[in-house]
């Protein structure tokens, strides 16, 4: 009960030893702890100061590792538009000029992340339902990562948010597979706002592989 009342920014902090909680839950093989902190949005892709290892790879038993996987909703793809058949297709004879077109759009955004950000929250964030404590949760977790990448100018913090389970990266996905005439402007705005940020921001150095 206790677990719930604390804030995400809380629940997050990096303690003196350079962990956060579900570090230091995981690695101890708490297994109802990393559940909760999980459940309550804990930062599962926060690396360490001392080893740069997510929870995950502290995760001391495949038990605990196994509450990392993402559990997709069912009958539902990750990747793809509103359409059971056709998704990520565009029919035109002049899609080389419109790539070229809407690359040198995204170009042109390549220097205010904060604008991005915020058109975002306030086309996907803030539109989301919320008809649980989990969907709470969620939604409080997203805002917090895109305030890191706002403030802290890293839009590696916004890749972080799209690899989330939540409705916001399936909705995010059906409205970049639709064809410009048939998605909102701002919509538009939106998504490309989240393609520059994963295309023309430098990302180098914050991954590597864990086993």
């Amino acid at each position: 009960m206790y677990l719930r009342t604390l804030s995400l920014d809380v629940i997050n902090r990096i303690v003196s030893n350079g962990s956060t909680a579900l570090h230091a839950t995981a690695y101890y093989g708490h297994y109802t702890i990393v559940k909760l902190l999980l459940e309550r949005g804990a930062l599962r892709a926060q690396q360490n100061k001392s080893y740069h290892l997510t929870p995950k790879a502290e995760a001391s038993n495949p038990e605990i590792k196994a509450l990392f996987d993402r559990q997709e909703y069912s009958n539902e793809r990750r990747f793809g538009g509103k359409s059971l058949n056709i998704g990520w297709i565009v029919a035109d004879p002049n899609i080389l000029e419109r790539a070229s077109k809407y690359r040198r759009r995204l170009e042109k955004m390549s220097n205010n992340l904060k604008y991005s950000v915020n058109i975002i929250v306030q086309e996907y964030i803030n539109k989301l339902p919320s008809t649980s404590s989990v969907d709470n949760n969620t939604i409080e977790c997203l805002r917090l990562l895109f305030r890191q990448a706002r403030d802290n100018d890293d839009p590696i913090h916004c890749v972080k948010a799209y690899t989330m389970q939540s409705l916001f990266y399936k909705r995010l996905n059906e409205d970049l597979a639709e064809t410009l005439d048939r998605v909102k402007n701002m919509i538009i705005i939106a998504g490309t706002s989240y393609l520059y940020l994963l295309i023309f921001r430098p990302l180098t150095g914050h991954f590597q592989k864990h086993k």
